[in-house]
């Protein structure tokens, strides 16, 4: 009888503990934050999944020598490529490399991986020679195989690797290169869609993870503008005033110089400036902006020694291609003397900015642009003679003969218009010729005053 009671007090001893154990077993909470296998942020983790969990069961503390505490386990590693990346469009031999990086292996156990890759094939090409994907970092310096096809949806580059050697990774490993090339127009993206296919530890057990998609877009080169003051009569005007007209010549790569015809510009902001005071001093007495930069904000203002100009094309995305001549017209009077010393008069182009269609910048090549003037000087020689009268009287008579502008032989038109002051704006007239032949007799001073 009493072997009977002591048998049956070691079973319930046995039944009691094992229920205790059970219970610790499953009552656990999980650790969150733990990364191991291919465990999710639950009690779902497998019984394999749990007894791997070893070395962070001793990292929090917990004896690890005990098989049968189990611990559900959360997070996983991440696969991705670059956010944002951007690619010149429009130059030859342009390229760009995108890395495909893994992060927070769990203990920096990984094996395997089999990656594929998505984007848009009217924007970018993988590279049309040699490998499509190149190799990161050891044990994963290498492609095992890679597969790139292009459809009707888009391109897809797909490619794998294995290491050989059990070598463990660092929280951040490159595993892949790929090298994209330019197909499509500034302003355009691709979404590069990361796929992961496979992902596994050197066991050859999946890796949870997740992935996080890049983009790719497309940029203008970076270019510069090549600009210009002249001085010029306002031809839209049947009085035809004299003044000066800011232009842009032309759009140049800024590294090459090579010309850039088919960029468009789409607004600028200009100022023209000019003395105020003393012997070479200036007014402007008008100032119109040329189509087709009449849009937002259609800023033509005349200041104290200064012209402000502010224009767009006014429509969103578009512009026009370079040569624009002219941007404005600025109707100019000089008010100095006509001393080829302290009479000269400059006058000065600075753009603030000038941007194309998609609102990159296209400054100014070595600012300001000037010209100097002289009044009087109509054949811009530096001096005062019965030359510049008779050239005046001669386009007055002759305009074809002996035209306007600042070419040798040509009539520059600020300096002889500005001999006799006309209103609203001054104009090429015979009282400017005989102004200058007074002058020269001593009837009239150097400021052209009886």
């Amino acid at each position: 009888m009493f072997r009977r009671s002591l048998v049956f007090s070691g079973f319930l001893a046995w039944t009691l503990i094992s229920a205790m154990v059970f219970m610790l077993v499953f009552t656990i909470p999980p650790l969150s934050g733990i990364v191991h296998g291919s465990a999710v942020d639950d009690d779902s983790a497998t019984i394999k999944d749990r007894f791997l969990g070893k070395e962070i069961l001793e990292l929090h503390g917990i004896d690890a020598t005990q098989p049968i505490m189990t611990l559900a386990v959360t997070g996983g590693a991440i696969v991705k490529v670059p956010f944002l990346t951007e690619m010149t469009a429009g130059v030859t031999g342009v390229s760009v490399v995108i890395p495909v990086d893994v992060l927070d292996v769990p203990s920096g156990d990984f094996g395997a991986y089999q990656f594929k890759l998505t984007y848009d094939t009217a924007v970018v090409t993988v590279a049309v020679t040699g490998a499509v994907v190149l190799g990161g970092d050891f044990p994963f310096d290498a492609i095992t195989a890679e597969n790139a096809t292009t459809s009707v949806t888009g391109g897809t580059v797909e490619w794998n690797h294995f290491q050989g050697g059990s070598v463990p990774v660092p929280a951040l490993i490159n595993v892949a290169n790929i090298t994209f090339e330019p197909v499509g127009v500034a302003g355009e993206c691709t979404t590069l869609d990361i796929t992961v296919v496979e992902l596994v530890d050197n066991a050859s057990v999946d890796i949870l993870n997740s992935d996080e998609d890049g983009q790719l877009c497309l940029v203008a080169v970076d270019a510069e503008s090549v600009t210009d003051l002249v001085a010029a009569q306002d031809v839209d005007n049947v009085l035809l005033p004299t003044g000066v007209k800011p232009v842009i010549t032309l759009i140049r790569d800024a590294l090459s110089e090579v010309t850039l015809t088919g960029r468009l510009i789409k607004s600028y902001e200009a100022n023209i400036t000019y003395p105020v005071t003393g012997t070479a001093s200036a007014v402007a007495t008008d100032c119109i902006l040329k189509s087709p930069f009449t849009g937002a904000p259609g800023v033509c203002s005349i200041g104290s020694g200064v012209v402000n100009l502010q224009a767009s094309t006014g429509v969103t995305g578009s512009g026009v291609v370079a040569p624009l001549d002219p941007l404005a017209f600025v109707s100019l009077r000089l008010l100095g003397s006509n001393d080829p010393v302290d009479g000269l008069t400059t006058v000065n182009l600075d753009f603030v900015e000038i941007l194309d269609d998609l609102g990159n910048p296209m400054p100014q090549v070595s600012p300001p642009n000037s010209r100097v003037f002289l009044r009087g000087d109509a054949q811009a020689n530096g001096f005062i003679t019965i030359g510049d009268a008779l050239f005046i009287a001669q386009h007055i008579v002759a305009p074809l003969f002996r035209p306007t502008g600042e070419g040798v032989g040509e009539v520059n038109p600020v300096n002889a218009g500005s001999v006799n002051h006309d209103s609203p704006d001054d104009v090429i007239s015979l009282a400017d010729a005989i102004r200058i032949a007074q002058f020269l007799v001593g009837i009239r001073d150097e400021f052209y005053n009886p």
